[in-house]
Order: C-alpha cells, then structure tokens, then sequence
C-alpha cells in the first residue's frame, strides 16, 4: 500500500465512524425538541426531512443541523458562543437534553405554519364565498 492507498483508507474508515442516518428520538436529541414537538413539525411540513427505511422514519444529520443552524440564524444566535440550561422537572424522564430555546424555535415555526394556512384557507373561502353570492 503506497501513502495515497492509506490516506483515502483512513478518510474511508473516519466516514463510516460518524453516523449519517438518525432515528426520531436521536434526532430530537440533536435538535434538543421533544418527541411530540418533532411529530408536530412533520405534520406541518416544517421539520426536516424524512427518509422511510422499512417503517422506520429516519432523518440525515446534515438536515438536522442545518435546521438548528437555519432556526439560530433566525434570532441571530451564535451556536459556538451559547450555553444552555436544561431544566429537568423532578421524576421527568421527558425533558432530559431538552433545549428551551430550540423548543420555543420549534413552536414558532408550527404556530407560524399554522396561521399561515389559516390565512389562505380564510381567503380561499371568502373568495368562494364571494364567486358564490355575487
């Protein structure tokens, strides 16, 4: 094995070490969310993307991360300058890597989806309603 064959094998060996592929509760241990906010993302269509492996729903790192970079960008918070606090209630097993910040994040997102198709829903029948009527 001359030097090339050896750094690629060991660039090959440091990929396979990192795993790509996450399942939902890894995934929102990523993201610091809780499971039904990241139910409740996917509903909406706001989460990230989803890949289907035989009934089991898994997420790439690489869209969880850039999500959560997508989601500080928005209130200009600086990931490497931020500590966090988790707040673990007594006897919660739940809460356990959960991020208050990324959580309120996540609400925003579903609550801003959610009033943007009831926007557009409250147009679409008033227009009908109008076409109807007049």
């Amino acid at each position: 094995m001359d030097l090339e064959e050896k750094k690629h094998s060991k660039l090959v060996i440091l990929r396979a070490t990192e795993k790509t592929l996450l399942d939902r509760s890894e995934a929102c241990r990523l993201l610091g969310i809780e499971r039904g906010t990241m139910r409740a993302l996917t509903l909406t269509g706001c989460g990230v993307a989803s890949l289907k492996v035989r009934n089991v729903t898994l997420y790439r790192r690489e869209d969880v991360l850039a999500l959560r970079a997508r989601w500080l960008a928005t209130v200009d918070v600086d990931e490497r300058g931020r500590t966090t606090r988790h707040l673990q209630r007594d006897g919660d097993k739940n809460s356990a890597g959960v991020d208050p910040l990324m959580m309120l994040l996540a609400h925003r997102a579903v609550v801003h989806k959610l009033v943007l198709l009831l926007f557009w829903s409250m147009i679409l029948f008033g227009g009908a309603l109008c076409l109807l009527l007049y």
